[in-house]
């Protein structure tokens, strides 16, 4: 099972993260990085930079509005240029996006291949947590952060692959299963952001693992994690990420 640490610079307000990560080391020593990973050439300078970028976005809206947040005002603190922005992101909205996407690749979007249920909704959590504000902010302008189909889909499709990976026949029962706890999995963690006393988050992944519908648990459920992240600090949900982006 899965430890989830916190650097010991980090504040927190209830439950919410209200600090983030160290954001110009990110940016600054990914800054050239390109690594052979696994037979593929993985640009690390783009995928960290991502992720810095949005712990900006996060920091920035712990006193101001996400709409009241401009490209500029992204790119000032960031110390880089509007140019450098749109090379890394096509728009403002799309830090969100992309951002969420990431959360949930890395962590429940490898449940049934590398984590189980409850260690795979784990590490989401920990990254909605990492980027709580933003998220929160999000939310409140643009409701469906986490419920658009296209996302709901995504996230479906990369479980489905999982299972085909392990030989698992997708049958019509369980894709409807998929979609169906898919979409209340969404909403329940929606509403998780935006409550203003939100429960611990083991408390949340509990509930979650235990809503999953019986036949798809039995067919996606591996005996244990196998160790790709075993304590999820800052360094290691960074370099896991670059892979994945």
């Amino acid at each position: 099972m899965l430890t989830v640490t916190r650097p010991e610079h980090e504040t927190l307000q209830g439950n919410c993260l209200t600090s983030c990560i160290p954001l110009r080391e990110i940016l600054l020593y990914h800054g050239r990085n390109r690594t052979r990973d696994k037979g593929v050439f993985v640009d690390y300078s783009t995928a960290s930079r991502k992720i810095g970028i949005a712990a900006i976005v996060n920091n920035l809206t712990r006193t101001t509005p996400l709409s009241d947040i401009s490209v500029n005002d992204i790119a000032e603190q960031s110390g880089i240029s509007r140019a450098t922005f749109y090379r890394i992101f096509p728009d403002r909205a799309s830090v969100v996006t992309e951002t969420s996407e990431l959360v949930f690749r890395l962590g429940a979007g490898r449940i049934g291949s590398v984590f189980t249920w409850h260690d795979g909704l784990l590490v989401s959590l920990s990254g909605i947590e990492l980027f709580w504000n933003m998220f929160r902010a999000s939310r409140s302008t643009r409701p469906n952060t986490f419920t658009d189909a296209a996302g709901l889909n995504a996230h479906k499709q990369l479980l489905k692959a999982n299972l085909t990976a392990r030989g698992v026949a997708v049958t019509e029962r369980l894709d409807f299963q998929m979609s169906f706890y898919g979409s209340k999995e969404m909403d329940i963690i929606a509403q998780w952001v935006l409550s203003d006393n939100p429960m611990p988050k083991e408390q949340l992944v509990d509930l979650l693992v235990s809503c999953v519908p019986a036949e798809l648990f039995a067919a996606s459920e591996i005996p244990e994690s196998l160790g790709v992240v075993h304590e999820l600090d800052y360094a290691s949900l960074i370099m896991e990420a670059t892979k994945y982006l």
